[in-house]
């Protein structure tokens, strides 16, 4: 599911957007599972290639990197206080309603509350 919806991005038939704090997290992410064992391959060049991928749809209008500013935080904030969940992951609820995107595309089930805030949501599966 994420391959398409990278593709579409490529394609130029889909926007992504994400909180410019997302992408420290999926740095955190790789560098967990290279720890683990779990990936294939050096982690700086992981997290480089996702480096690029993210320059590169920048450029090209297919993501939106979102700046973590103040309206996003009290947004996050509510959002912690109306469904008691982490606050970085209500990050990515209110960076959703503030870029209006249409989806909310995660493997978290907590996540789930983004349909309490008026955002439609698809569960990806683990493998």
């Amino acid at each position: 599911m994420v391959d398409k919806l990278f593709d579409s991005a490529y394609r130029g038939s889909a926007v992504l957007a994400t909180s410019v704090l997302n992408i420290g997290e999926a740095a955190s992410v790789l560098d967990k599972k290279a720890r683990r064992g779990e990936l294939a391959g050096d982690v700086k060049t992981a997290v480089s290639l996702m480096l690029r991928e993210v320059k590169t749809l920048t450029r090209l209008g297919s993501l939106v990197v979102v700046p973590l500013g103040a309206k996003i935080l009290r947004g996050s904030v509510a959002v912690v206080l109306r469904h008691h969940m982490y606050v970085v992951d209500a990050l990515q609820i209110a960076t959703c309603k503030y870029v209006r995107c249409d989806t909310l595309y995660t493997a978290d089930k907590k996540l789930a509350a983004a349909e309490a805030e008026n955002v439609a949501s698809v569960l990806l599966s683990r493998r």
